[in-house]
């Protein structure tokens, strides 16, 4: 057990971060060190000779390439989770920087709409720090306050008429609150027009739309954002982070009653980018996203979200722990994230817990209270024996009392509590995506560890590791070494060889009047490429096949278990609530007098009892046809190989940098092709899960979504009858919507796979051809400047294959050792 109120250590010091991953960092920047080297050899060929055509141009692009190739320097992770979720704290505490990621001070939540970006130093950064503010476009504004109009002036009418099916509808509560906070947003951003003075104003000033979009009042708005953006400034710097967001007070969530020489901008913020010195995981090529509250945003901001999240690595979904295992926003970045990305789970608050005694420790303690009663009055009485007795069941209940307290300590229910969540989401996790590797959990408790080191809080409850943010950093920094260990390696394997050969086979050129000879030899297995791919197409649909003909043989028994839950459902609820359930398309929780239901999940539950294995069986294929596959596109490089070296013209007379091309062809095919499938078998796992859950773009949602718009459609007299029996009608032709669904998207799925591996094909034919081209020459006679570029750039590649075949590959075999006694996962590129 550890010690109460043992101390903090600060978590970023650069000495701790610095030696964390200070040989992989070594290996890396000497890779790309040399990897400079070798493109800049070529490049100052080019440079210094004047001569070009078409290949040397290729030539130059392809050095190029060289540099564009290497390993990036960045890893992005998004952080996304409620408003008030820890989010801004948790940020805090992996920089070391406090209140760099914004709160209110009043409230603790997150004070912006934008998204914020933590990086390290920003070009022309002359200050510790430094941010830069991208605001919305005008197009985007537009798009912005349409929506805000919109959802204001449904917010006033249905303050102005609810009728009782409305007062059943959750989704009213919900326009309600959207329509109060653009009230505040708008009189925030135009407090000093007089349209905006009050929230009558406000809303009588919206009233006036001509339509429900209020394109009149919405042009106006964009009008006069335009004059506030003209006096904005979108550059900040300083040497204090205090000092810096008092600069940027009006650019964050500021508030709604301002100086009348003063203007806020937070609404028309898309992004706030901060440049960082002296945070060792930022130079480590970390850039953390604070992505804004995921309740807390409308759809053009929402939209703004879903394209930065594209551009992220990691998806980090943040929870506060109390709410993590029915948080609604975690378990859809769960599901997104392994769907797109990587995922890691981080719990917050984990210090947020009943501490107060136990029954035992009451106890305990007042009995302790009465024996000290005793031994006063016994003291004061003179009774020498009696005092000596109690202060011996005094020591006793002290120590009982310690014991008890230290199984019953905080730190120990934080940890028990910890480690009860992360298990149950890990299984929860597992169930929910299928995927096997078990789920990253981080509990954190990063505000006690930030108020600690403030000198706010005197002790604490949890050691250094127990507060979760190191495990937190040392996560981010293995990561980030990991897919750069990966980088590194295709470039040194794969990348650069092939650029190497492409040069040395121009250096090899020659008068050489045979091309067609050549482009003949490899006609026949070129040809191969397509055949295999329409091999491997038509045995994926013989198998989807097999599935689709399992589903249809179990349709009269899924329609009889379907036909049975309609009765349910329709003996279960009243007409209003019947209603309200069809209107909210199957799904209700738990409000007012509708208990939690969802029809589509008990429609789910009938194909997930019945067709899983079938499901794994189909994944199961495109597993064991990856290695097949890879035979199948190597047997054509393998050919048209041996077709050359053994052809009676042509043997002696090409070099070898034209027939070492096919090999190297054939070893670098291994990486898009494990890509080709990894997307194949990511694609047929979801497609698994859309079919037997009703989660991400599930096929039992999308059938079942016209049938309540059917259903809704019945109006009037009867139709708390006529609606039950529309259900049932449609719902028993259920299946085979979704059995043809199910096709089209397997169909898809393979058929963009086999597009995938013919591009592959493609690229390695034209790339043959493109070597044919460059070593047979058109012209009898060679330009001066073209015998000297070649004999340059020879003296530049035998330097180049020194570095490569010399100190590169040491860096890479030093690099790999250095990985694995971490024990860091090669993942495929």
């Amino acid at each position: 057990m550890h010690t109460t109120g043992e101390k903090i250590a600060d978590l970023n010091t650069p000495d701790r971060m610095l030696a964390a991953g200070a040989p992989h960092r070594s290996c890396h920047q000497r890779a790309l060190n040399f990897t400079g080297q070798i493109s800049i050899t070529f490049q100052k060929v080019f440079q210094r000779n004047q001569y070009t055509d078409c290949h040397v141009e290729a030539l130059v692009q392809h050095v190029n390439g060289i540099l564009d190739a290497r390993p990036s320097n960045e890893v992005r992770f998004a952080f996304i989770g409620h408003m008030g979720c820890g989010k801004s704290s948790l940020i805090n505490a992996i920089l070391g920087i406090f209140d760099i990621a914004r709160k209110d001070g009043s409230t603790g939540l997150s004070c912006t709409w934008m998204i914020q970006e933590f990086r390290r130093s920003l070009p022309n950064q002359t200050a510790p720090f430094r941010a830069e503010i991208l605001f919305y476009d005008e197009i985007e504004l537009e798009k912005l306050f349409a929506t805000m109009v919109s959802e204001l002036l449904r917010a006033i009418a249905s303050d102005n008429n609810r009728d009782a099916e409305q007062q059943e509808d959750d989704e009213v509560e919900k326009v309600a609150k959207r329509g109060t906070a653009h009230i505040k947003t708008f009189r925030a951003l135009f407090h000093h027009k007089p349209e905006f003075e009050t929230d009558h104003t406000t809303k009588s000033f919206v009233s006036q739309a001509e339509s429900d979009q209020g394109r009149d009042i919405v042009s106006m708005m964009v009008m006069w954002t335009g004059e506030l953006i003209r006096q904005a400034k979108t550059e900040f710097q300083s040497t204090t982070q205090s000092e810096l967001l008092q600069q940027m007070r009006n650019y964050t969530h500021g508030p709604v009653d301002c100086e009348d020489d003063e203007h806020v901008f937070w609404p028309l913020i898309k992004k706030a980018t901060f440049g960082l010195t002296g945070c060792p995981v930022l130079e480590d090529g970390v850039i953390l996203v604070d992505m804004p509250g995921s309740h807390d945003s409308n759809s053009i901001q929402a939209l703004t979200s879903r394209r930065a999240l594209r551009e992220c690595n990691y998806y980090v979904p943040t929870a506060a722990i109390i709410r993590a295992l029915s948080d609604d926003t975690l378990n859809d970045c769960l599901e997104e994230g392994f769907r797109r990305k990587k995922v890691f789970v981080v719990l917050t608050k984990i210090d947020d817990i009943d501490t107060s005694l136990s029954g035992k420790q009451a106890e305990l303690t007042a009995r302790l209270a009465d024996l000290r009663e005793q031994r006063l009055c016994a003291k004061r009485e003179g009774r020498t024996q009696e005092k000596a007795a109690i202060v011996e069941q005094e020591e006793e209940l002290e120590e009982e009392l310690r014991l008890v307290r230290a199984d019953e300590s905080p730190s120990t229910a934080i940890m028990e509590r910890n480690s009860k969540v992360a298990n149950n989401m890990i299984d929860d996790y597992k169930r929910r995506t299928g995927d096997q590797r078990p789920l990253d959990v981080f509990p954190v408790c990063s505000k006690m560890s930030e108020q600690y080191q403030r000198g706010l809080a005197a002790r604490l409850d949890l050691t250094d590791e127990q507060t979760g943010i190191s495990a937190v950093l040392d996560h981010l920094i293995k990561t980030t070494l990991e897919g750069r260990f990966n980088d590194v390696n295709y470039l040194y394997q794969d990348q650069l060889p092939l650029v190497l050969n492409r040069i040395e086979l121009w250096c090899d050129k020659r008068h050489f009047a045979r091309k067609d000879v050549l482009e003949r030899t490899v006609e026949g297995p070129a040809a191969r490429y397509t055949d295999h791919i329409e091999t491997f197409l038509n045995e994926a649909h013989k198998r989807v096949q097999k599935l689709l003909d399992s589903m249809k043989s179990n349709e009269h028994a899924w329609t009889k278990r379907a036909t049975k839950l309609c009765d349910t459902w329709e003996s279960k609820y009243t007409t209003p609530q019947y209603a309200s359930l069809a209107k909210s398309y199957g799904v209700k929780k738990k409000i007012k007098l509708i208990t939690e239901t969802n029809c589509n999940k008990d429609l789910a539950q009938i194909l997930q009892r019945s067709i899983t294995a079938d499901i794994d069986h189909l994944i199961g294929f495109a597993d064991k046809h990856k290695v097949h596959m890879f035979a199948l596109l190597k047997e054509p490089l393998a050919r048209m190989e041996a077709d050359l070296r053994n052809h009676e013209e042509l043997a002696l007379l090409l070099p070898q940098s034209l027939l070492r091309q096919f090999g190297l062809h054939k070893k670098a095919l291994a990486v898009p092709l494990d890509k080709c499938f990894a997307v194949l078998r990511e694609d047929l796992r979801n497609i698994g899960r859309d079919l037997t859950t009703t989660t991400g773009d599930s096929i039992i949602v999308h059938c079942m979504r016209p049938v309540y718009v059917e259903v809704m459609n019945i109006k009037g007299r009867g139709s708390g009858t006529l609606r039950p029996e529309k259900m049932r009608e449609r719902v028993d032709r259920l299946w085979s919507d979704v059995r043809d669904q199910a096709k089209k998207r397997y169909a898809k799925a393979f058929k963009k796979c086999s597009r995938d591996l013919l591009d592959i094909a493609e690229n390695i034919l034209k790339d043959i051809q493109d070597s044919f081209d460059g070593f047979c020459q058109e012209k009898k006679f060679e330009e001066p400047g073209e015998i000297e570029l070649r004999r340059e750039l020879t003296l530049a590649l035998i330097k180049a294959r020194n570095i490569h075949d010399g100190p590169f590959r040491e860096i890479v075999e030093d690099y790999s050792l250095n990985m694995v006694p971490d024990r860091v996962k090669k993942e495929e590129h």
